[in-house]
Parts: structure tokens; C-alpha cells; sequence
């Protein structure tokens, strides 16, 4: 009996399956998070030339009130949707993550990923920006205002942007005590649906 044909290249049935266990990052799930943080981008952009909003830097002059107006209408209307979905996105793959970690490694590792970048923001970049890029203080004062700074509890409103992250690990305690104190009813949790199923994002 002839042996089968052998070929220098597996056919793609045949190839040895991954060594990674982990399912592969949905592609349409970074890009929409990509595309919304450049309209995260885009909005403190606005800010600086609109006067609308707070913003460390606005640029002079003030736009007179038709071109305030245009700024207002896009402003608003990326307000309205793009911190929420940003948040839903982070909610739809939170129950994965507690499921597989547990609450006390959820927590932690949230911690260690929104947390840690938040304090070395308010910690670091945002007295860098105030003091050293924006020039707001006499140099020789400096040391002294940062003392203050830290002492005074003011770094904890000098999270600028890093907002989410701090209310993101807000909202994923709040998540794993509700899970914690009111367990499920049947041992099969509802899952997520599959094309959500992704453990690598959080």
C-alpha cells in the first residue's frame, strides 16, 4: 500500500495548534476604542480654541459667539456619547474578567492598571504641566507649592483626564461587591455574548 503523499508545509487542518490558550483581540472592538479617543483628542482640542469647557491652556482671542456656537453644537454632541460608550465597552467585558480572576484579583488588577496611571498623573504630569510647561509660580517657589500640593490633598482634583480611569475603578468595586453580596441564582451565570468574549482587553 502507498504511503500517504507527505508535504514540506501542513496543510492548515493539520498545522499544531497554539501554544496560547488566550482567544484573539476582536480588531473592530480596538479600533472603535482607538476612534473614540481621538475624539477624546479632538474635544480638549476644541476646548483650547473655543473657551468652552476647562482646559489647562485657551487660546486668545475668545472666537466671537457664531463660531462659540459651532464649537458648542460639536462639544455637545460628543459628550453625549463617546465617555459613556467608552464606559459600556469597559462594563460588557468586566463579567468575564470577574469570573475568570475572582473578585480580590479583579480588584487588583484594576487597581494596578487604572489606579497606578491615574496617581502617577496627579503625582507627576499634572504639577509638571502647572508649574514647569505652563510657568504658573516662581521657580524658587516651586518645591514649596508641590509640598503643598501633596499635603493638602489637592493632587487627588489634579486627575485631569485620568477621571475615567479613577471612576472606572470606582464603577468595578461597585460591580464586584454587588457580585460578591448577591451571588447568582443558578450556577450557570448568563455569559456574554460571543462576538464579546474576549478576555485579553481587561
Amino acid at each position: 500500500m502507498t504511503p500517504p503523499m507527505q508535504t514540506a508545509f501542513p496543510l492548515p487542518e493539520q498545522a499544531a495548534p497554539s501554544a496560547s490558550s488566550r482567544a484573539p483581540r476582536l480588531t473592530w472592538i480596538d479600533n472603535l476604542r482607538t476612534f473614540i479617543i481621538l475624539l477624546v483628542v479632538n474635544m480638549h482640542a476644541c476646548v483650547t480654541y473655543s473657551h468652552v469647557g476647562s482646559w489647562y491652556i485657551t487660546e486668545e482671542p475668545e472666537p466671537p459667539m457664531p463660531v462659540k456656537m459651532t464649537f458648542l453644537f460639536w462639544q455637545g454632541h460628543l459628550q453625549a456619547f463617546f465617555m459613556g460608550l467608552l464606559f459600556f465597552i469597559s462594563g460588557v467585558f468586566a463579567q468575564k474578567s470577574l469570573q475568570r480572576r475572582g473578585p480580590s484579583d479583579f480588584l487588583r488588577e484594576r487597581a494596578i492598571r487604572l489606579c497606578l496611571p491615574a496617581l502617577f498623573y496627579m503625582l507627576v504630569i499634572h504639577p509638571l504641566i502647572v508649574f514647569g510647561i505652563l510657568g504658573r509660580g516662581e521657580p524658587v517657589l516651586v518645591p514649596l507649592r508641590y509640598f503643598s500640593y501633596i499635603t493638602a490633598g489637592r493632587f487627588l482634583s489634579g486627575n485631569g483626564p485620568l477621571w475615567f480611569t479613577l471612576a472606572l475603578f470606582l464603577f468595578s468595586v461597585c460591580f464586584a461587591a454587588v457580585k460578591k453580596l448577591r451571588p447568582p441564582k443558578s450556577s450557570a451565570e448568563r455569559s456574554a455574548p460571543a462576538m464579546f468574549e474576549l478576555p485579553p482587553l481587561l
